[in-house]
């Protein structure tokens, strides 16, 4: 598997490109895990976000592509914010903490969210267990819960750690390849740019025409 490379092509095809938010509840550790994708370093004592996006132009599997990571609040008071990101993204780095029960609850319901929101029956992206480099007697969800929730979801799943690096470039890789797939087979964008256009010609057609008439 290649590594995130920095990519010399800066001016990338829309096809090329493809967005992903991560999301989970507060505390899960979605700004650590992203800013350890990006920068390769781990940063303990990170503020509450709000929303950050960030862009990465790397390669994978000898393509060029552009990476636009938005990382998303976790606080319920911003909920709204949150729901209104999941609409324009194609794919999402789903994460719990393997320390907080809790977290998979909310992993779950984002996961409900992002179905009724983008009205699909798929969702796009990866499942994350984040927080993997703690003690035995500190986890609190074990990997067949965490993997039995990706099956229901028909997600990859990776355990990673933020602190530690481990797994990181695997989960947002493996999330890149799945958007990269879904848009493969479903080029809405593509397909909706035409029709916007014939649908303005045709009106003025018909306008011409009433005046002609008149």
């Amino acid at each position: 598997m290649n590594g995130p490379l920095e990519c010399e092509k800066p001016n990338l095809d829309w096809e090329d490109t493809n967005t992903k938010a991560v999301v989970g509840g507060g505390g899960v550790g979605k700004s650590c895990l992203t800013i350890r994708f990006l920068r390769n370093m781990f940063v303990e004592n990170y503020d509450p976000t709000t929303e950050e996006s960030y862009r990465k132009d790397l390669l994978l599997d000898d393509q060029a592509i552009t990476l636009e990571i938005l990382d998303t609040a976790g606080q319920e008071e911003y909920k709204i914010i949150r729901d209104r990101s999941f609409q324009k993204m194609d794919g999402f780095l789903c994460c719990y903490s393997v320390t907080s029960k809790a977290t998979i609850g909310e992993i779950r319901r984002d996961f409900q969210s992002i179905i009724k929101i983008k009205d699909t029956t798929q969702v796009v992206g990866v499942l994350i267990a984040n927080k993997c480099d703690v003690r035995e007697e500190e986890r609190a969800v074990s990997p067949e819960v965490g993997k039995e929730l990706a099956r229901e979801f028909n997600v990859p799943f990776v355990e990673t750690s933020a602190k530690t690096g481990e797994n990181v470039e695997l989960a947002f890789l493996t999330a890149a390849r799945e958007v990269r797939k879904w848009l493969k087979d479903h080029p809405r964008d593509k397909q909706k740019k035409p029709k916007k256009k014939k649908k303005k010609k045709r009106r003025g057609k018909k306008k011409s025409g009433c005046c002609e008439l008149m």
